[in-house]
């Protein structure tokens, strides 16, 4: 999650020209911090891809699959995508409303892109048994 978040910031300094101090407050973080993180991140080739790209880098699972909702991403680059994702273990509070609560980057948002008709019940299948074996 950490390298995605790294990459985020490096294209929103890009492109959305974000100061470091600006997404240091964003961030909770210190501004040399994020300069250290700036810094690191772009030796990768990740960060080079992104920094030849104007579409922003997607932080968690459920970006991805709202911008498969919107048609900004194909049916079969979201279930490859999904099939590589490095979900965060599921969070569970114990409230009364876990059941109505999303961890935006858990298994969980599996489940929205099946109910919003963006993957087959086989892909849905499919890319749980994955990410539980992950």
């Amino acid at each position: 999650m950490e390298r995605q978040i790294a990459l985020r910031a490096l294209w929103m300094n890009k492109y959305l020209k974000i100061n470091q101090h600006d997404l240091a407050v964003k961030l909770g973080w210190s501004q040399p911090s994020v300069s250290r993180m700036l810094r690191d991140i772009a030796k990768t080739d990740e960060a080079a891809k992104i920094l030849q790209s104007e579409t922003a880098p997607v932080a968690t699972a459920m970006e991805l699959i709202r911008r498969a909702g919107r048609g900004e991403i194909d049916h079969d680059d979201l279930v490859r995508r999904l099939k590589e994702w490095e979900f965060d273990a599921p969070s569970v509070t114990h409230s009364l409303l876990d059941e109505w609560e999303l961890d935006e980057n858990s298994t969980s948002t599996l489940l929205t892109a099946y109910l919003d008709h963006l993957i087959t019940e086989d892909e849905y299948e499919e890319l749980a048994a994955a990410a539980k074996a992950a």
